[in-house]
């Protein structure tokens, strides 16, 4: 049997898309909180994290953000989703 340290490029269940509404139900309180949802894996042909699609520059900042930045993260996340093949 053959065991490779990479994964597979598509996943086997496509993960259903992140949305607002879902991660404020997760993070009560927050206008804008974070989307990450545990997958954290960069691909390297999008430069997007597989879990929350965001860059690592968004990630790397999130902490500073104000609630503007933060929204407009939101939005590019969700564009973002809606354009690749996921």
């Amino acid at each position: 049997m053959a065991f490779s340290l990479f994964r597979s490029p598509e996943p086997a269940h496509p993960r259903p898309p992140i949305n607002l509404h879902d991660a404020r139900q997760r993070h009560r309180g927050q206008d804008y909180p974070s989307p990450c949802v545990s997958v954290c894996r960069m691909n390297a042909a999008t430069g997007l994290c597989e879990g929350c699609f965001r860059t690592i520059d968004e990630i790397a900042r999130w902490g500073a953000m104000d609630s503007a930045a933060r929204k407009a993260a939101w939005s590019r996340i969700e564009q973002r989703q809606g354009s690749g093949p996921w």
